[in-house]
């Protein structure tokens, strides 16, 4: 959803979970304005609000992590083409 559009909750249709998870999934981001879709095929980009969730998710489980001995890693989605 782009800056200047606005939804009422009559327009907002989201998806049984039950149904179809992935989509379920999409739509509770979309209707919460947590993320967008990016210029790459694929890629979502997260908004202020769904960040702040996303560093306390990883908050948590850091702390689970912790108590577990567990090593950190990250495989990155890197996407090197140029835009233009």
């Amino acid at each position: 959803m782009r800056a200047n559009e606005r939804t009422t909750l009559e327009e907002i249709i989201i998806t049984p979970r039950s149904e179809d998870y992935s989509k379920w999934y999409l739509d509770v981001i979309k209707a919460a304005d947590l993320a967008e879709y990016g210029p790459t095929k694929g890629s979502m980009i997260i908004k202020p609000l769904g960040f702040s969730i996303w560093e306390n998710i990883q908050k948590i489980l850091n702390s689970e992590f912790s108590k577990k001995k567990c090593t950190k890693c990250i495989f990155s989605n890197v996407d090197t083409r140029r835009f233009s």
